[in-house]
């Protein structure tokens, strides 16, 4: 029941409610749950984002290991491939063949090695002409 009571402005206000305890206990229940669903919800949105880092990490991993393979092969590429022509031009001028002249691009030591490589070839064949005309 509803007790009213009347002011100055005649608005009427409500002064009394009697509320069932059985409401009041279903109040309490539905925050209690409400409250609880909140706390799930929030350990649910931290457990969807520790994954989502989890794999983008892993994601991050893989492709800088990718990446980190792919230039060390270029790299080692890049050195190996001159120490090859090298090596191939000694086997050539070692069989007896002094025609092999290395045409490998190098930098820095090789370079210097393929170089001195092709001036010994060249004072070889010169050195065989003149021992071949004495």
């Amino acid at each position: 029941m509803i007790t009213y009571q009347a002011n100055i402005d005649s608005n009427l206000i409500a002064l009394y409610y009697p509320i069932k305890t059985e409401l009041i206990t279903a109040r309490h229940r539905i925050e209690t749950a409400l409250a609880m669903t909140n706390t799930l919800s929030l350990f649910k949105e931290s457990i969807v984002e520790k994954k989502l880092i989890w794999g983008l990490s892993i994601i991050l991993i893989v492709g800088l290991l990718i990446a980190g393979w792919a230039v060390s092969q270029y790299i080692s590429k890049d050195m190996t491939r001159p120490m090859q022509a090298l090596v191939h031009g000694m086997e050539v001028a070692s069989s007896g063949n002094l025609s092999c002249q290395i045409e490998e691009k190098a930098k820095d030591e090789f370079r210097f090695l393929i170089d001195r490589f092709n001036i010994m070839v060249h004072d070889l064949i010169g050195a065989k002409m003149i021992s071949a005309s004495s």
